[in-house]
């Protein structure tokens, strides 16, 4: 807020009075001569003669010269409401005022008397700041006694510059100093005392003897922008050398003594819609920086979308870690192109697999890789088929296992049967299903007497074959007890198709006969052996033992 400087006594104090009390209203920081920074000095020059030259200036460098300069007022007089005549204005280039305005001391000063008649005159000096013409501050020295026309003797005076807020000085705005002189009152506009009027006061300048100057604060300005985050609100938190931190909304501009630490952050992420983010890429110039002058701190932002991924049906095995490519809950770039590619297939145990079927949500299709531009948040489902592998065992028997004896004194014996049909995948069993028959007769010995018995199996639903697997078919016997306890019995095999052709039916996609051959084979070809081979164990009522068991590999 700035005001004109009045010439009218009474109007500059109700003028300067309503700043003051707008700025307290307002809760405007008012600053005084202590606030921080480093105070700079800025010294009256005049530049053409000694006397009233008529180029006046202000800079930072002291006088040097052993005569002082002089600048004359017009002539005052307390009649008409003692008006003030300005004595002159001093400039100062907007180079050395770049900044805020801070603080300003008090102005000192060396006053004369242009004519000795007017010695005994009691004078009012009144010095303002000025930006660009706009009042900034001012001050008043009311009753200045004691005032001669000997040069030697020019009295020293210093004016009090009031309370004011903070002004920002950029490189094409102007500084200026003016005073202005009257007939000295006592602070309330009543007359001073002495005479009433003067032909003028001189006033003394530019010389070592006379260094008129005031000191003024000008802290760098520091502008804090962002970029990138279209106008979703930032915010940096900064510090001072070291001091306390404090966070302020972007865009924001701040003053700092000259030659302080400023160290910053700028808020990231940036939270905006569902899915979409702002994350900081770059602050330019990076912090802390040493501020010797005005600084423009720049944000870059960029802007992110979240990918969600997910996989249907929730049972396949890793779930989204089968999507590659990309990563569940993460934020990519505005318009990163991802390439997602599922996995496929997925073991799932031994006898099934998850296939890829296709995309659903932000991304369709049956293209595997896909390609996902992240122009926006994205919703990506991989679709998987389940896939039984191989061919389940649909039914199972009956077994036609031939049975006799070894010796004719066991005629009479009785026997139980039992076969056990197994997957081997790698060595490891799963029984595919078994049966038995009881009490079933051993015949006698000798091939023709041999005895053909049926077995039926209850089959295990669910059993799949690979290629690679194995079938098996285990035959077991035991002594029924009821006479001939220790009798041995004979497994004929490999025989013709019409005698001792041990066998059992299975359908493992198709239906098929395997026939138990020599050396413990399966095949789907009937043995060639006349009377075929054999396989005697001793049997006891308590124990199952082992034929054997037949083995081929599936393809």
């Amino acid at each position: 807020m700035y005001f004109h400087l009045r010439l009218d006594r009474s109007a500059l104090v109700i003028c300067l009075t309503g700043l003051l009390i707008l700025n307290i209203l307002a809760g405007i920081e008012m600053f005084s001569v202590r606030a921080q920074g480093t105070m700079v000095g800025f010294f009256l020059h005049g530049s053409g003669s000694n006397e009233n030259p008529l180029t006046l200036f202000l800079d930072n460098n002291p006088p040097t010269a052993t005569t002082a300069k002089y600048k004359d007022s017009p002539s005052i007089k307390f009649g008409g409401g003692n008006p003030w005549k300005e004595i002159g204005t001093w400039t100062a280039s907007p180079s050395l005022t770049d900044g805020r305005l801070k603080a300003l001391s008090d102005l000192h000063v060396w006053l004369g008397l242009k004519n000795s008649d007017d010695q005994g005159t009691n004078f009012g000096l009144l010095a303002g700041v000025y930006k660009n013409g706009i009042l900034v501050a001012s001050g008043e020295t009311y009753l200045i006694k004691g005032v001669t026309r000997n040069p030697s003797n020019a009295k020293e005076v210093t004016v009090s510059f009031g309370s004011f807020s903070p002004v920002d000085f950029g490189t094409t705005d102007t500084l200026s100093l003016k005073m202005f002189t009257g007939i000295g009152t006592d602070g309330n506009g009543k007359f001073g005392g002495g005479h009433s009027s003067a032909v003028g006061l001189r006033l003394y300048f530019d010389a070592g003897s006379r260094p008129a100057k005031f000191d003024a604060t000008f802290n760098p300005l520091v502008t804090f922008t962002a970029e990138g985050n279209e106008g979703v609100r930032t915010s940096v938190t900064y510090s001072v050398d070291g001091g306390a931190p404090t966070t302020t909304a972007v865009p924001f501009t701040i003053d700092v003594p000259k030659g302080s630490t400023l160290s910053y952050a700028y808020a990231t992420p940036l939270l905006s819609a569902l899915g979409t983010r702002y994350v900081l890429t770059a602050t330019n110039p990076p912090s802390p920086q040493t501020v010797t002058s005005k600084l423009t701190v720049v944000g870059t932002y960029v802007k992110q979308y979240q990918l969600t991924l997910a996989v249907y049906k929730a049972s396949v095995p890793g779930g989204v870690g089968n999507i590659v490519g990309g990563t569940n809950g993460a934020f990519y770039d505005a318009d990163t192109v991802l390439s997602l590619t599922a996995t496929t297939p997925i073991p799932d145990g031994s006898d099934k697999e998850w296939r890829f079927d296709q995309w659903s949500g932000d991304a369709t299709g049956i293209a595997n890789p896909v390609s996902v531009t992240m122009n926006a948040p994205k919703s990506i489902t991989a679709n998987y088929l389940l896939v039984l592998l191989g061919n389940e065992v649909t039914s199972l028997g009956p077994a036609y296992i031939w049975v006799g004896l070894k010796n004719s004194d066991d005629v009479g014996a009785k026997f139980d049967l039992r076969v056990e049909v197994y997957r081997d995948r790698g060595g490891t069993l799963t029984l595919v299903g078994s049966g038995d028959v009881f009490q079933v007769s051993g015949g006698s010995s000798g091939f023709n007497n041999a005895i053909q018995h049926t077995i039926n199996m209850a089959l295990q639903p669910g059993v799949r074959f690979l290629p690679s697997d194995k079938l098996s078919i285990k035959v077991l016997v035991k002594n029924s007890g009821l006479g001939h306890n220790f009798a041995t019995a004979r497994l004929w095999c490999d025989g013709i198709s019409t005698k001792a052709n041990s066998r059992f039916a299975v359908t493992i996609g198709s239906a098929a006969t395997y026939y138990l051959r020599s050396n413990f084979a399966l095949s789907t070809t009937v043995g060639t052996a006349n009377p075929g081979s054999t396989i005697d164990v001793a049997t006891n009522p308590n124990t199952y033992v082992s034929f054997g068991t037949w083995s081929i590999t599936l393809s």
